[in-house]
């Protein structure tokens, strides 16, 4: 009996020592307007700050590029290369952009999780939107 009985406690005590796993994984933490987003990082490492609206919870980034004509909140093409680049655009959509001509219209294109709608006209520069899809 003391035998079984010390069986018995020593297996408890091992039991015990034991993590158990919870099946479910943890929840990501939701992104709200105030929270910080991809598209609102990019923006604040590029420098760009208010010329950039970043819109919807984070979830969409307007860029409106700056052609021949324009002055102001308008970003220029390096700037607007920097956010692409930190969003990690892949080279065949940067060239999708960069080969856009007035006449395409509006052209769309995705990568990562990022669906991306623009126009260009050498008046207006490049008009972005840029949507989270994820």
């Amino acid at each position: 009996m003391k035998f079984t009985a010390g069986v018995l406690l020593v297996a408890l005590a091992l039991a015990g020592c034991g993590k158990a796993v919870d099946p479910t994984p943890a929840p990501t933490p939701a992104t709200t307007a105030s929270g910080p987003t991809r598209f609102a990082d990019a923006r604040d490492a590029c420098g760009i700050g208010s010329q950039v609206s970043v819109d919807d919870g984070g979830r969409t980034v307007t860029v409106n590029g700056i052609g021949k004509d324009e002055m102001g909140a308008s970003l220029r093409m390096e700037q607007t290369d920097c956010l692409l680049e930190k969003l990690n655009v892949s080279s065949a959509v940067k060239k999708h952009m960069e080969t856009t001509r007035a006449l395409d219209g509006q052209q769309t294109d995705e990568w990562d999780g990022i669906k991306a709608r623009w126009t260009y006209h050498p008046d207006d520069g490049l008009n972005l939107i840029l949507q989270d899809t994820h």
